[in-house]
């Protein structure tokens, strides 16, 4: 099931591009509509970072140019694209922990995998420099 209702189900089923209406618009009309919904996964607040930080790992795993692109980024801050403010700064902080690691060498991303806490105090560090520099970031280190 990939709805957590029915309801859910029936909402997103009637929902459709309006005449004329982008692909991205309407693509971004969906997303609102989605963040509105209730979350299939009770504990999903708890495991959401963990999440979008295995599934970035496994994406650089297997895609050796966007590897190179991330390492090429230097040491610049990474801020995530539009999403919600918390997304964008935690996406961020998720490709710049990935890039280190890509630094460490070839295989470290199928080394031991960051989990929970562990992953949280690793991105602890450039959240700091981030409030250090000014940038507008309102996240604590719990998701």
């Amino acid at each position: 099931m990939k709805y957590s209702s029915k309801e859910s189900l029936d909402i997103m089923h009637k929902t459709h591009p309006f005449p004329n209406e982008s692909a991205v618009s309407y693509g971004n009309r969906v997303w609102r509509i989605g963040q509105r919904l209730k979350s299939k996964r009770a504990e999903w607040e708890e495991i959401r970072v963990e999440v979008m930080y295995r599934i970035n790992c496994a994406k650089y795993a297997q895609n050796e140019d966007l590897r190179e692109e991330l390492i090429s980024t230097g040491n610049l801050n990474i801020y995530g694209g539009p999403s919600t403010h918390n997304w964008s700064a935690w996406n961020g902080l998720i490709q710049m922990h990935i890039r280190k690691r890509l630094r460490q060498g070839e295989n470290a991303l199928e080394e031991e995998m960051l989990t929970g806490t562990k992953l949280l105090e690793s991105l602890k560090e450039p959240l700091v420099n981030w409030i250090d520099i000014g940038l507008p970031v309102r996240l604590n280190l719990t998701p």
